[in-house]
């Protein structure tokens, strides 16, 4: 079973940040380990990487980071989507999308730009 400790990627920048991001950051990590116990949950980038620059990009203004999702098992994408529009439903301003899924580098976005978002269907 993990330690059900927050992992940050080794080379991830993390500078200055949003206290909503780290706010969002902890409360999508405790719901990841009760709907994924077995699953560490790894923290894959906040400020460093390729992002869209400011004012555009959440990423450069600390309101932004992406996760992994890659331990998944495949079978269990659907519930890894009704995960994403929970979290979303309880979190007004928050989007969260599953990219390049499939693909080696298959990970969740999380930003907050303050706007509510319908969760999206599956």
């Amino acid at each position: 079973m993990p330690d059900h400790l927050i992992h940050v990627k080794p080379g991830v920048l993390l500078t200055a940040v949003s206290p909503v991001m780290l706010h969002g950051l902890a409360d999508l990590a405790v719901a990841w380990f009760q709907t994924f116990p077995d699953l560490p949950f790894v923290v894959t980038s906040v400020q460093d990487g390729q992002h869209a620059p400011a004012p555009q990009g959440f990423h450069p203004q600390g309101l932004a980071f992406d996760f992994r999702t890659q331990g998944v098992a495949r079978p269990s994408l659907p519930h890894l989507e009704l995960f994403v529009r929970g979290h979303m439903r309880e979190h007004p301003g928050v989007q969260i999308l599953l990219e390049h899924v499939g693909k080696g580098n298959e990970h969740g976005h999380w930003e907050f730009d303050g706007q509510t978002h319908p969760a999206p269907l599956p």
